[in-house]
């Protein structure tokens, strides 16, 4: 799983194509999201491939 080039792609979009009035949900955000949800799986123990998919999911949401 590519999950970092496609959470850079995925970041890179928000950055150029989110309109200037999300003040809240913006790349600030995301990132926020992503980390806390990586932190929350690795203390739960996962690893690997479901890690990724985890943390991916995230910066789509």
């Amino acid at each position: 799983m590519q999950v970092e080039q496609a959470g850079g792609f995925i970041l890179d979009k928000i950055k150029k194509e989110l309109p200037k009035h999300f003040h809240y949900h913006n790349a600030d955000h995301a990132l926020d999201v992503y980390t806390a949800a990586k932190q929350i799986a690795a203390g739960e123990g996962i690893i690997g491939d479901e890690i990724g998919a985890i943390t991916y999911g995230r910066l789509l949401s």
